[in-house]
């Protein structure tokens, strides 16, 4: 769910549709089954929505268990979206192969392809039930039902990894003395050790007589609209200082496009990751132009294929396109991160 909501929430947020996610009752945090499959139904169901909702619409996710047997649970999701819907005439064929109501819709809003019948199946093979209904112009609403075995894990046991407050110290800077103030209270009634800085020049002189004691901070939150000195800027100097070896973190009250080109400056794009099915410009032609840009990384650059479909064929069509790999989505971070590995 956590995962989910960052993608879709992001997803919504760019386009500016409203995006709520809403849990009813009482939900475990672990149930047993196929996540990875269970998470592609949901991300593809909730990514057309977003697809195919306005700007100025919604998309609502609800989450429900609805009943409980013999060490198992039967989960309801509902996804249900504000946007231009379907007629009752298509609605029977909208889990069939390559079907799309309107032919120019595919490039509008990008091809859907066989994201639907997949995932109908997969719902099938999980002993589950896959329901939409529509209204052509108000909206659509799909509800996928699966019964899941129930889990001994502890819902609080969420990290392996043991996080001592009273080890850490960190660093905030914010021009804002009242921010400051607060973040140090919060923080220190956790356990941590709290320092603060008024200004970007502050902080890189007390990250550079931290760095003399051999006692780096372990995270520094840097504010970005600061005078003279803004949390770039800042993040660029303390860089230049300590390398990567402090977690940093930049917070704005502004859009993030805004800021994203220059936050990771110094720094490139090392690969790049393709979406196969897009509006306009599919995955293989946006590659193929890529491949033929007049600049020394562009033939070099590796690319790597995403899709919801991992037939061979589909793998063979990238490949052939010039891309290097080619994974099926919802990506795995194990498996994406093990790819990057053996292409960079």
């Amino acid at each position: 769910m956590e995962q989910i909501n960052i993608i879709i929430g992001g997803q919504c947020s760019e386009k500016g549709v409203d995006y709520n996610c809403h849990i009813n009752g009482e939900l475990k945090d672990y149930y047993i089954g196929d996540s990875i499959k269970l998470r592609q139904v949901l991300i593809n169901i909730l990514g057309n929505a977003v697809k195919f909702t306005p700007t100025g619409k919604s998309v609502d996710f609800l989450v429900e268990r609805v009943g409980g047997y013999d060490g198992k649970s039967t989960l309801r999701f509902v996804i249900r979206d504000t946007g231009v819907g379907m007629s009752k005439e298509f609605l029977p064929r909208i889990f069939d192969t390559f079907s799309q109501e309107n032919s120019q819709a595919a490039n509008k809003y990008g091809s859907s392809g066989l994201g639907m019948a997949i995932t109908k199946n997969i719902v099938d093979m999980m002993n589950g039930n896959i329901d939409v209904q529509s209204e052509k112009g108000v909206g659509t609403t799909f509800t996928v039902t699966i019964t899941l075995n129930d889990s001994d894990r502890n819902d609080e046991s969420v990290e392996d990894i043991e996080i001592r407050p009273q080890d850490m110290s960190v660093l905030i800077v914010d021009d804002d003395s009242v921010a400051c103030d607060h973040a140090k209270l919060i923080l220190g009634n956790a356990g941590i050790a709290t320092e603060t800085a008024l200004s970007g020049q502050e902080a890189v002189e007390k990250v550079k007589l931290r760095q003399a004691r051999r006692e780096p901070y372990n995270l520094i939150v840097i504010d970005w609209k600061m005078p003279e000195m803004d949390g770039v800027e800042t993040t660029k100097a303390i860089r230049s200082e300590i390398g990567d070896e402090t977690a940093i973190i930049i917070l704005t009250a502004y859009n993030w496009d805004d800021i994203l080109d220059e936050a990771l400056e110094p720094g490139y794009y090392d690969a790049i990751l393709m979406d196969m099915r897009m509006p306009e410009m599919n995955g293989m032609e946006a590659t193929a132009a890529i491949r033929g840009l007049d600049r020394p990384d562009a033939k070099e650059i590796p690319i790597i294929a995403l899709t919801a479909n991992a037939f061979d064929e589909d793998v063979q069509r990238s490949l052939q396109a010039g891309m290097n790999a080619h994974l099926s989505k919802p990506v795995e971070p194990e498996v994406l991160f093990e790819t990057l590995e053996e292409l960079l």
